[in-house]
């Protein structure tokens, strides 16, 4: 959840751990919130590079602290959501549900923007050994 008064850019970060974020941008207006970019998966570096210079960003989210710092470095004009606003939450969920379609819970799907680190090392094991292991249950 943002500053409901906030007009600009708004960075939302992920923390997904080895230095990297989910991001995304947006843009709040009188209109309401649009979508700039798409979800990914990236460096914070990456992540503040791709954030047009120029005009103030909030950043929010549990990765908000990496990205914030990472914009400062780079001389951005970066905001940090206060703290009772930062952190995605259930309660943010709910307040934002009257801004979108009525769905079912089924129509739901998650967006996975990368292998899971189990994964990765599995298929590493499996390129080191030159075979797949198959496992039964």
């Amino acid at each position: 959840m943002t500053h409901p008064e906030w007009r600009g850019l708004i960075a939302p970060a992920m923390d997904a751990r080895r230095s990297q974020v989910y991001t995304a941008l947006f843009r709040s207006d009188k209109e309401g919130i649009s979508r700039i970019s798409p979800d990914t998966a990236c460096s914070v570096s990456e992540a503040a590079d791709q954030i047009p210079a120029g005009e103030p960003v909030l950043v929010c989210g549990d990765g908000a602290e990496l990205l914030y710092r990472e914009m400062i470095q780079k001389g951005f004009d970066a905001v940090l959501a206060p703290i009772h606003s930062r952190y995605q939450s259930a309660d943010g969920i709910a307040l934002a549900a009257p801004s979108v379609p009525a769905c079912s819970s089924s129509d739901l799907m998650p967006n996975y923007l990368r292998k899971s680190q189990a994964e990765r090392e599995k298929e590493e094991r499996e390129k080191a050994s030159g075979s797949k292991q198959e496992y039964t249950v």
